[in-house]
């Protein structure tokens, strides 16, 4: 949903998501327009896929019903802040990354960046993961 809320920033709306089905849940949550297919579902470190015939199909239907909706109640409403909570799995990079300007410890591992402007959260993104 990162480039779902960054694609909001200019007031282009989601439609279409396929994938797994939490990622699919999770964003029809956000998202009460959008159309969704899940593939796959994750069970541990496994996934049970649906067939590539049955997952072809189904996305061309359901992203051509996508497009032929009103985009306009499609279009979804950011908050007002963002706060970010990244999880580490070293301690030490979380360490360095702690550097990041407005970037705060919650942990010896866990990190917290907050912003009203997406944009910066997408800048520390691309940086600090």
């Amino acid at each position: 949903m990162i480039y779902s809320y960054a694609a909001a920033c200019e007031g282009v709306p989601t439609v279409f998501l396929s994938g797994d089905k939490m990622l699919c849940e999770d964003g029809k949550k956000i998202h009460p327009c959008l159309h969704t297919v899940e593939v796959k579902e994750g069970i541990g470190s496994a996934a049970i896929c649906i067939s590539t015939t049955r997952s072809l199909k189904l996305i061309r239907e359901n992203a051509e019903k996508s497009l032929k909706q009103d985009f306009n109640k499609a279009r979804i409403s950011l908050p007002d802040r963002f706060n970010v909570e990244i999880c580490f799995k070293e301690h030490t990079y979380a360490n360095k990354m702690s550097y990041y300007p407005g970037m705060r410890k919650a942990g010896a591992n866990i990190l917290i960046f907050e912003s009203q402007d997406y944009f910066e959260v997408l800048r520390m993104i691309g940086f600090v993961l």
